[in-house]
């Protein structure tokens, strides 16, 4: 357990050094702090949910697994927001974030087991988690014509600021990222009303949407079950024992 431990870790460092060099690549040398704050969450988030090990097994045994390296991933954010800020110059923010984020890679991790465990095809599960992952990070982007359509309904758009996890981060973050530069010249959310999550309720939501997809994961289905998946995914994705 020692040597698997240890695995992990060096998968958790790897996550960090692969969120810093993402964020020297892509951020701007303008970049704000706060930008380049909520970029790492971004980062950390998306690379999490592609590098997170899959439970080779159902049952109980599985949870705490996804929940550490949820929590390892938090982690390695966290000690890179503290870097980026300067340890003698801690940020209130900063903390919350880190922990958002793992909240949001524990819920995704959830649904790709959940999948897994009900289409029995880690691949598909991986496909179609990342495929959600990518679609609601995003949301804002392609729905924006429909913000526009409806931009007289503030509740329209509030709930397509809700669906996007990005939102939850900035909320934590305090970063009004659709009314940034960038947002202003590609999305029509700068002219619009509308107000940012809660991030206690967005977390309670977030909290119940894993519980869902934990109790999806265990149904029992008809037939004979194996209790272990197919070991047909990468190696990269797989949980080694």
């Amino acid at each position: 357990m020692s040597g698997f431990g240890l695995w992990l870790a060096a998968r958790a460092a790897g996550l960090l050094l692969l969120t810093e060099a993402a964020a020297a690549w892509l951020l701007a040398g303008d970049s704000t702090f706060s930008e380049a704050v909520l970029a790492r969450a971004l980062f950390t988030l998306f690379l999490a949910t592609v590098l997170q090990p899959q439970p080779a097994h159902a049952g109980a045994t599985a949870i705490p697994l996804l929940l550490l390296w949820s929590l390892l991933s938090g982690a390695s954010l966290a000690l890179g927001l503290l870097w980026l800020a300067g340890f003698s110059h801690y940020n209130h923010r900063l903390l919350p974030l880190a922990g958002g984020t793992a909240l949001l890679v524990f819920l995704f991790a959830c649904l790709r087991w959940s999948l897994a465990m009900r289409c029995k095809d880690r691949r598909i599960a991986s496909q179609a988690t990342l495929a959600t992952l990518i679609l609601s990070l995003t949301l804002p982007l392609w729905s924006a014509p429909l913000a526009v359509l409806n931009g007289a309904s503030k509740a329209f758009v509030d709930s397509i600021v809700a669906l996007c996890p990005l939102s939850y981060l900035a909320a934590l973050a305090e970063v009004d990222y659709l009314r940034s530069d960038w947002m202003y010249q590609y999305a029509p959310y700068g002219s619009l009303r509308f107000d940012y999550p809660a991030p206690a309720v967005s977390t309670l939501l977030i909290l119940l949407l894993a519980t869902i997809f934990i109790m999806y994961a265990n149904v029992r289905r008809a037939g004979p079950r194996t209790g272990q998946l197919p070991a047909i995914a990468s190696p990269l994705l797989e949980m080694k024992p």
